[in-house]
């Protein structure tokens, strides 16, 4: 499809300024991953996280320099982490008008943080990038805050997952008297 020139559009130019790259390996996050070339998004609060999408490395003839063996974590709290997967990325083709590819679907796990991570040799490639990743969310900044959700046969009304405001149901007491007697002799 044909853009007109300066119109957004879901292509990555084939120029090294509109790529992430990291030559030095650092420490992740995840305890259970190596020293490695890594980045963690922070959505700044919890949200519900589904499809995502994937422009690799795409600097004309350093394509190579693109995470292939990666490994996807979230989580809640930035501490404790949560696999989604191990995947290979296809590299990039290095043309202009390169539109990337369909990335993992979190299938709506709940994360403030995505941690991704090459696992690729480190002898091989020196350095590891990609262009860019999109996530699909559903924010709901308020989760977990109190609310009343209108409803008298509820107790502890709070903003759950699909941030609508619900309580937990407790039973009615059907008795007009609200006395214990326990028959003490």
């Amino acid at each position: 499809v044909p853009y007109a020139k300066c119109n957004v559009t879901d292509q990555l130019d084939n120029i090294q300024n509109v790529n992430w790259l990291s030559c030095t390996r650092a420490d992740s996050p995840n305890a259970l991953r190596d020293t490695s070339h890594w980045v963690k998004y922070d959505f700044g609060h919890v949200v519900e996280l589904f499809q995502s999408q994937v422009w690799n490395y795409n600097e004309t003839g350093n394509t190579s320099n693109g995470f292939e063996v990666v490994a996807v974590d979230y989580s809640i709290d930035g501490t404790n982490w949560t696999e989604l997967g191990i995947y290979n990325w296809n590299l990039a083709t290095g043309a202009d008008d390169y539109s990337g590819f369909v990335g993992p679907d979190f299938g709506g796990a709940m994360a403030q943080y995505v941690l991704i991570t090459s696992l690729d040799d480190p002898n091989l490639q020196s350095c590891r990038g990609f262009g860019k990743v999109a996530f699909t969310t559903i924010m709901c900044p308020n989760l977990g805050q109190a609310c009343d959700d209108g409803d008298n046969t509820t107790i502890n009304d709070s903003i759950d997952i699909n941030c609508v405001c619900v309580g937990e149901s407790f039973y009615l007491n059907d008795c007009i008297l609200d006395n214990l007697t326990l028959g003490d002799t």
